[in-house]
This record gives C-alpha cells, sequence and structure tokens, in this order.
C-alpha cells in the first residue's frame, strides 16, 4: 500500500490504467492509450494495464511530473523558470522514453543554457544527435578545469573532447609563438622617440594574461583592450597579433567532426 502523501497530485487520475513509481517513491497513474499515442520509449512487455502492477522508473518525480504532462492534449509546461538540473533531467527522460512533443521544446532551453552550463548541455546534444548546440556549447567547455570536465563529460566521448581541446592547445602555443615573432619599431606616441620602448612591456603584459590555459582564447578582448590602453603606442602590433588569433581560433574544426 502506498503511505498517505506519496501519490502525484496531478497524475493520480481514477480511471487510470497504468501505475508508475519514480525514484524517490512518488506514484504516477495514468493512461496506457495517451502513453502508445505520445510516446515510443515505454515498453510494453513491461506494462499490465489494469493489472494494479506498479512499474519503477528511474526518474524522480519532479521530472516525471513534467514528463507525463506532454502526454495529455493540455497546455505544456512553462520551462522558463525550470532551473538547468530539472530541464537536463526532463530533456534526458523525453530522449529516453522519445516523448516527441517534448522533444524540440527541450532543446531550445538546453541550447539556451550553454552559458550557464555547457557542460552539461554538450553532453546532452552529442548524446542524442544534435550537432548545432555541441558545436556552440564545445568551445565554452574549453575554459573549465580539467578535472570538471573528466567527472562530468559522458565517457564515451571523452576522447573525442581530448582531440578537440588539443587543436585548442595548439592554437595557444601558436599565440605565443606570434607575440615572439611581430615587430614593433613604430615612433612612440608617449616617448617620442624613435623606437618604442614599451613594446616588450605590451608583449609581456599580453603573454601572462595568455597563461597556460587554452580557454582563455575565449576571451580575447579582455585580454588585448586593456593592453591597448596601457600601451597606445604599440596598439598596431597589438590589434595584428589579436587579428592571428581570432582567426586561428575561427579556423578550429567544429566539434562535430571529432565524434
Amino acid at each position: 500500500m502506498v503511505p498517505e502523501g506519496m501519490v502525484s497530485d496531478r497524475f493520480n487520475l481514477p480511471d487510470a490504467d497504468v501505475t508508475f513509481r519514480s525514484s524517490d517513491q512518488v506514484i504516477f497513474r495514468v493512461h496506457l492509450r495517451n502513453l502508445e499515442t505520445h510516446s515510443d520509449g515505454f515498453p510494453p512487455s513491461a506494462i499490465s494495464p489494469g493489472s494494479g502492477e506498479v512499474v519503477d522508473l528511474s526518474e524522480p518525480a519532479a521530472t516525471l511530473d513534467l514528463l507525463f504532462q506532454y502526454i495529455y492534449p493540455q497546455r505544456q509546461p512553462d520551462l522558463t523558470e525550470i532551473e538547468l538540473p530539472l530541464l537536463s533531467d526532463l530533456a534526458e527522460a523525453v530522449e529516453k522514453y522519445q516523448v516527441y512533443s517534448a522533444m524540440d521544446i527541450c532543446k531550445i532551453f538546453m541550447g539556451n543554457g550553454l552559458q550557464d552550463n555547457p557542460l552539461t548541455v554538450l553532453n546532452y546534444a552529442v548524446r542524442h544527435g544534435y550537432p548545432d548546440i555541441a558545436d556552440e556549447a564545445a568551445p565554452l567547455t574549453i575554459s573549465l578545469p580539467l578535472e570538471e570536465v573528466g567527472m562530468h563529460m559522458h565517457q564515451m566521448y571523452m576522447g573525442s573532447w581530448l582531440r578537440y581541446y588539443g587543436e585548442w592547445q595548439k592554437i595557444l602555443e601558436l599565440a605565443y609563438a606570434e607575440g615572439w615573432r611581430i615587430g614593433h619599431t613604430s615612433t612612440c606616441r608617449i616617448s617620442n622617440s624613435t623606437t618604442c620602448p614599451h613594446w616588450l612591456a605590451a608583449r609581456q603584459n599580453v603573454l601572462i594574461k595568455l597563461g597556460a590555459r587554452p580557454g582563455v582564447l575565449n576571451d580575447l578582448a579582455m585580454i588585448f583592450t586593456t593592453a591597448h590602453g596601457l600601451y597606445p603606442c604599440a596598439i598596431e602590433s597589438l590589434r595584428q597579433w589579436e587579428y592571428f588569433i581570432v582567426v586561428k581560433v575561427k579556423d578550429i574544426p567544429k566539434f562535430r567532426t571529432f565524434l
């Protein structure tokens, strides 16, 4: 017998013929015909309509409460106020149970979460075949600590991510080399000397900010805008250096090519 308070308020329909139990022990009573009409992922062999048997699902109640709303002819849930962890769980459940009416809206909202948690979005995109979203999310993951990526990146795609990361690392090395290659012999705008004495300091300033992690290449404006302000006499050389890096970053293959 289900304890009082452990039955879904929304999905406790009196004529329901299928009963599910969430991972946190909440009962959901729904209609088999709605599952059959709106999804392809609930195995018929696991469901005996009208038997009173309870089918256990691996998702928590909060996820199932959203999921089952998509199998009924009603206004769909508003996802604008849902935090990314719950949205991610819903998106995974939608794909798992193939609830087609929810796939596109979940894809849109997951894509909107790129800035907040690009690694979660990247995992979702590569697992479920959304290369456009994967290509947008992947560059943002380069800035994350390697330990975090190692812990949370789906293991099937970790090799792909490391190869992609390697391409960014190569660009960082080229950025360093370009900084040493570029010369600056213009008249100094600060001291009026024929050879600018500030270029070495400007170059050192940028090299320090570039650091050792390729994720910094996502924020070149911060690095070079600061240098422009400190060393206006070297601005043309700095712009040339920045443009070189921008072009190289744009040439990095899309993440989908590493899958």
